[in-house]
């Protein structure tokens, strides 16, 4: 019976696992896909994940924080022309 308990609940665990995992190559996909706009893009959008992962919405806030930055000095470079 015990044998029982602990494979349901490692099997439980591996599938939560394998779905953050899912979720995780996902928003790596989104990323993927907003720096290819932003090459093709010269108005820097956003960037924009599904992901509630800390770390990837972490690693998306500063790259949208770069964004800004790069936004505002190139309008500056554009008014001092």
């Amino acid at each position: 019976m015990l044998a029982w308990i602990l494979f349901a609940v490692s099997t439980t665990v591996s599938i939560i696992l394998l779905i953050k995992i899912v979720i995780i190559k996902i928003s790596i996909t989104e990323i993927k896909g907003a720096s290819e706009r932003l090459s093709k893009d010269k108005s820097y959008p956003l960037i924009l994940i599904s992901s509630r992962d800390k770390h990837l919405r972490s690693l998306a806030a500063t790259l949208n924080k770069e964004l800004v930055s790069l936004k505002s000095q190139k309008l500056h470079h554009q008014l001092c022309q």
